[in-house]
């Protein structure tokens, strides 16, 4: 009887998956860290070899009152690895930017139109890593809020109302 060899190979692939985008119930607000460390410490630095696209804020959830992002640090290989913001912004025109190298915390608002998403573009070389970034975003999709005072009189006389009435801005005392 012949001995058949049996050849066992073991191959190793790493797999890096994209950073969970984490958001709000109502889609209108959200978190992104860049070396998985939300909601955890963030002490690693994030992996090599991504290619990762977000819609941070979806068409259907942009009211046209812009949207801010702020990062709480951003620290990223310089001209090799990047964030890409892209948006159409109020006067129908496609921006895209990108943020590279380490910035202290910093904040922007997009003037992005109403009805389009806001996307966020996360690519990393197969070389040099760093702490990454920390990103929280919200769409402003409420309109300031307005009171009013109400105030005058009604005279009600059998079926009939007679009076007058006014509506002035509400003033706090």
């Amino acid at each position: 009887m012949k001995l058949l060899g049996l050849l066992i190979a073991t191959i190793a692939v790493s797999v890096d998956a994209c950073p969970t985008l984490f958001l709000t119930p109502d889609r209108q607000s959200g978190v992104l860290s860049s070396n998985y460390g939300y909601p955890r410490s963030c002490s690693r630095n994030y992996v090599n070899r991504l290619d990762c696209t977000y819609e941070l804020i979806s068409g259907r959830n942009n009211y046209g009152n812009g949207v801010n992002i702020s990062f709480a640090y951003f620290s990223v290989e310089t001209r090799y690895d990047r964030v890409y913001i892209e948006y159409t912004n109020s006067r129908g025109q496609r921006v895209t930017g990108y943020f590279t190298g380490s910035l202290a915390g910093f904040s922007r608002q997009l003037p992005a139109m109403r009805g389009t998403p806001v996307t966020l573009r996360w690519v990393t070389d197969r070389s040099v890593t760093s702490v990454g970034f920390l990103l929280r975003f919200n769409s402003r999709n409420r309109s300031p809020e307005r009171r009013f005072r109400l105030g005058g009189t009604v005279n009600i006389v059998g079926n009939e109302a007679r009076g007058s009435f006014r509506i002035d801005p509400f003033k706090k005392k």
